[in-house]
């Protein structure tokens, strides 16, 4: 039987014809002594918040983690026991399965995750872009498609391109609308609310945080339908009310909302013809959809769960591989079966088309290169980084700062953090809970850096700073690149 497992590091999901069989989040709690991974693991992450790891999807490497556990000794590690944890829910030996991989990895993370699978009960046999496969799982007009998913530390913006076939044209990364901030905005706004109201903290004990993380989907859940919804916290000695308006939750969030929406702008503009795609997963996040239709001027198609799922297995031949080195598939045909949720309203930039023609079958791609620097690459951009009083040159690549073969390396025993180049600039991400400050507070998810912010790095507080050189023949007013 074929499997599908998309990986999604806000809930990994393992499907088969009959459906989602088994789906798990993407954290892991890793001291000297124990490793749990999934759901287990997402119940203690605010009770030992320095134990708990939740970016080994993202970072898919063999950096190493800060344990002495010989079970987890890099972030690969960690994925391999995620990956073992989940198919201990199907418990059969010599299943296939096909990956639905996020956008963002690249060929060294395609080709690591192939040497884990190679690890586990299982037989992998293909490898797909997961919006491509969920976008090919519905049908939709000729013209752009943009594919909208939500991961825990990233929102993801896919454009396709196409009439018969389904292309990947670019992936772009927005860091700023990760389900782990927006979470940790709304569990603070919550806090807020108790201690102005019952004058409770519920963040002072490690025990009530957890409670407020873990009831936090429910209580988003029941925005969907109310504007006001009441909140309880039972702490086992009181009950704690308070209740919650909708607007307010929503301006919580609103700039990170903004990111996505300025960036989906761009996106659509000029554009004659185009569809929106939503996974339910960001579609469930209170006010984004509004805001998303505003934007693009007409209703977004809302996705099934299991659309990167059923994606696959409707075009399984075309994914399947033989041998060990599978091609990375991000070109199938365009689908025929309707999406599910709202359909989208006719507008100057949809309009209804005939079902597509049958069409050759696909040819596995190669995967597509980041898109260009268009931020950092401009006149203005960094050139170097400033570490202690070494300046590293920058090329488009990412660059680890400590650890063996990192930047400053002679200053830093241990990775510390990698720094990361975007389409919108250079980011910042921290390796080390604590590692990285900037104005002395700490750094938790990637973030931007600006040319001339000033950040302290490690227990050394070395300096780090993005600069730019300018070349030796410039002018007095470095006017070299006019």
């Amino acid at each position: 039987m074929t499997h599908v497992i998309e990986l999604n590091d806000a809930g990994v999901t393992l499907a088969t014809d009959a459906g989602i069989l088994v789906e798990s989040p993407g954290f892991a709690i890793v001291d000297a002594r124990r490793m749990a991974v999934g759901e287990p693991a997402l119940r203690e992450a605010r009770r030992d918040p320095r134990h708990t790891v939740n970016q080994f999807w993202q970072r898919l490497s063999t950096d190493s983690l800060q344990t002495t556990n010989p079970r987890a000794r890099t972030q690969a590690d960690l994925a391999h026991a995620h990956l073992l944890h989940l198919w201990e829910a199907v418990a059969h030996d010599d299943d296939e399965v096909i990956f639905a991989i996020p956008g963002h990895y690249g060929r060294e993370q395609l080709a690591l995750l192939l040497g884990i699978a190679r690890e586990c009960p299982f037989r992998a046999v293909g490898l797909v872009d997961a919006a491509i496969a969920a976008s090919a799982a519905v049908e939709t007009p000729s013209g752009l498609l943009l594919h909208l998913d939500s991961h825990l530390h990233r929102t993801t913006v896919t454009r396709i391109r196409g009439d018969d076939m389904l292309a990947r044209d670019a992936v772009d990364d927005l860091p700023a609308v990760g389900l782990v901030s927006l979470r940790d905005a709304w569990v603070n706004l919550i806090a807020d609310a108790f201690i102005r109201e019952t004058r409770f903290d519920p963040l002072h004990d490690a025990g009530t945080e957890q409670k407020l993380y873990d009831h936090l989907d429910g209580w988003l859940a029941a925005f969907e339908t109310a504007t006001e919804v009441p909140i309880e916290l039972d702490t086992g000695r009181h009950v704690y009310r308070v209740a919650l308006e909708r607007e307010l939750l929503v301006a919580r969030v609103a700039a990170r909302y903004d990111t996505l929406i300025a960036h989906l702008k761009s996106e659509l503009d000029g554009a004659t013809h185009a569809t929106v795609l939503v996974s339910e997963r960001l579609a469930r996040l209170p006010g984004l959809l509004d805001a998303i239709g505003a934007a693009a001027e007409f209703t977004p198609l809302i996705l099934a769960r299991d659309a990167a799922a059923r994606g696959v297995l409707g075009n399984e031949a075309r994914i399947r591989g033989e041998g060990d080195a599978l091609a990375f598939v991000t070109r199938l045909p365009r689908g025929t079966a309707q999406a599910r949720g709202p359909a989208s309203t006719p507008s100057p930039r949809t309009q209804e088309a005939p079902p597509a023609a049958a069409a050759e079958p696909s040819e596995a791609a190669a995967p597509a290169p980041r898109a260009p620097l268009r931020a950092a690459a401009g006149r203005r951009a960094p050139t170097h980084l400033l570490l202690g009083a070494t300046a590293y040159p920058l090329g488009d690549r990412s660059l680890t700062i400590g650890g063996p073969g990192g930047l400053g390396e002679d200053l830093l025993d241990a990775p510390q953090a990698r720094l990361e180049a975007t389409d919108t600039g250079w980011m910042l991400d921290p390796l080390v809970e604590d590692a990285v400050r900037a104005d002395g507070a700490p750094l938790h998810e990637p973030t931007p850096m600006v040319p001339g912010q000033r950040l302290t790095i490690g227990d050394r507080h070395l300096r780090m700073e993005l600069i730019r050189v300018l070349p030796s023949d410039a002018g007095a007013h470095g006017n070299a690149d006019a």
